[in-house]
């Protein structure tokens, strides 16, 4: 929106807050979406625990729907060169400083979902880099986090682990070969991490998925093929098909 910048500053300087979080919609040329969990109300969060409470509920990680203060950025932070997900590396480096976000509820950015985004092509190199930066996340700021907080954190792992199973049980033997290291480090983090998963409170699924890929990696291929298998037949056989969302380019 054009007074978006204006809108969040006097929302800052109102607030004293480290961040101003706004919401967003996700737009296709035939279709206008807003954030998944959007909640109509504004919010203090302050921080390390109650900001990750907060996450996927109040706001998201992304940095262009933020106004951040410019001591987070003179505190020396830069975002990692030749990375993808920079603002996931830089949701993490401000947790650390156990900051203030300030999410409000006015909707002031349009996310335009185009084909030739890098965000739209999301193949192995693609997870792999979001793997590498939640791991790294994880192990900076989980320590000392209530079991809760841990768990969460352990979800969001094993969602980008899946993705990255669910696209090498299609792939050709090369290129299984070629990742090979990338999917015994993602086994040997669920191996380790399986006994806190299992006492977590948290979705069953995610306890399946760090089962399964604790395992060795043939067969959690090819338990991920069948799951998403059945899932595709489940889908296809659904009483309302989604209307299909045409991309900007």
């Amino acid at each position: 929106e054009p007074d978006m910048f204006e809108t969040l500053l006097r929302a800052a300087t109102d607030s004293g807050a480290e961040i101003v979080n706004c919401e967003y919609r996700y737009e296709w040329v035939n279709a206008s979406v807003l954030r998944k969990g959007f909640q109509n109300k504004k919010i203090m969060l302050r921080g390390r625990e109650e900001i990750l409470h907060g996450y996927n509920i109040y706001y998201r990680m992304p940095v262009w729907c933020k106004l951040w203060h410019k001591s987070f950025w003179e505190s020396g932070y830069r975002f990692p060169v030749g990375r993808k997900h920079e603002d996931v590396d830089a949701y993490y480096a401000f947790l650390l400083r156990c900051g203030t976000l300030y999410c409000i509820n006015n909707v002031l950015y349009h996310y335009r979902q185009r084909t030739s985004s890098l965000s739209s092509n999301r193949n192995l190199d693609f997870y792999a880099d979001l793997w590498m930066i939640r791991k790294a996340g994880f192990f900076a700021v989980g320590e000392g986090l209530p079991g809760d907080l841990r768990g969460k954190l352990l979800g969001l792992q094993s969602n980008v682990a899946y993705k990255i199973w669910n696209l090498a049980a299609t792939s050709t033997k090369n290129v299984r070969r070629k990742n090979h290291e990338l999917f015994e480090e993602i086994s040997q983090f669920c191996r380790d991490f399986y006994p806190e998963v299992k006492k977590a409170r948290m979705p069953r699924s995610i306890k399946i998925y760090y089962s399964i890929m604790r395992r060795p990696t043939s067969f959690a291929f090819r338990m991920i093929w069948l799951i998403e298998s059945v899932r595709g037949a489940l889908d296809r056989n659904g009483e309302r098909e989604e209307k299909k969302r045409v991309p900007f380019d």
